[in-house]
C-alpha cells in the first residue's frame, strides 16, 4: 500500500494532472519512504510471488482520521467560505475495499492508481456538510485573495485548495470497483458525524 504522495504534496495553488507520464518527486519524508519501499519490493516479484503497488489518493469515509472529517466539521460551523474551486482525487474506503478484492482475486501485479469515479471539490465538499447541519454557509469569492495570499505561507492552504488529481484514465480497469458514487459516499460521512 503506497500513495499518490510519491509523486509530491502540493506546494502552491498551481494546478496539476497526475498522469501516466508523471515521474516520482516525493517533496517529504513520508512520500519518499513509500517510494522507497516500492522500491525494496519490487525485486521480491517473480512468478511465485506477485507484486502489486496501490498508490491510492486521499482515503476517506465514516469514522477516518485526518484532515476530511476536519473538513466536513468545518463545514457544518463556517459562517463564510472562499468561493476557491479545485478539483481533488478521493478514494471512498469503500471503493478501496472493493479495489483491494479485484487484486487478490485476480491476482493483480504493478502498480495501481484507485480513485472515486467524480474528482472533489472543496467548495462542494463544505457546501454539501453546511447542507447536512442545517447550517448557512456564505461562499464568496471576497476571500479568494486570502486563499491566494495564505498558500505562500501555510501549506494547509494548499492541501486545501490546489488542484490536484489523478487523470481518470489512470483508474480505469477491465472490472468495477468505484460502487459508491461521491455524494452517496458524503451522505455516509455525515450520517456518522452526526451519531
Amino acid at each position: 500500500m503506497s500513495s499518490q504522495i510519491v509523486f509530491h504534496e502540493s506546494q502552491s495553488l498551481r494546478s496539476e494532472v497526475l498522469t501516466s507520464e508523471t515521474k516520482e518527486n516525493p517533496n517529504g519524508f513520508y512520500g519518499d519512504s513509500k517510494l522507497q519501499a516500492e522500491n525494496g519490493i519490487k525485486p521480491l516479484a517473480d512468478e511465485n510471488f506477485k507484486v502489486c503497488i496501490l498508490r491510492p489518493c486521499m482515503i476517506y469515509g465514516p469514522n477516518a482520521k485526518g484532515n476530511f472529517p476536519r473538513l466536513a466539521k468545518l463545514g457544518a460551523k463556517v459562517p463564510v467560505f472562499p468561493a476557491w474551486h479545485n478539483k481533488r482525487s478521493m478514494l471512498y474506503i469503500d471503493n478501496l475495499a472493493e479495489f483491494v478484492k479485484q487484486c487478490v482475486d485476480r491476482v493483480l501485479e504493478g502498480t495501481f492508481y484507485p480513485q472515486n469515479r467524480e474528482q472533489a471539490d472543496t467548495v462542494e465538499i463544505i457546501r454539501f456538510f453546511a447542507k447536512a447541519a442545517g447550517h448557512k454557509v456564505w461562499i464568496t469569492k471576497l476571500l479568494n485573495p486570502f486563499v491566494w495570499l495564505g498558500s505562500f505561507v501555510l501549506q494547509p492552504i494548499n492541501k486545501m485548495f490546489a488542484t490536484y488529481y489523478y487523470d481518470p484514465a489512470m483508474s480505469k480497469y477491465d472490472f468495477e470497483y468505484q460502487l459508491v458514487s461521491f455524494e452517496e459516499s458524503l451522505k455516509r460521512v455525515a450520517e456518522s458525524l452526526g451519531k
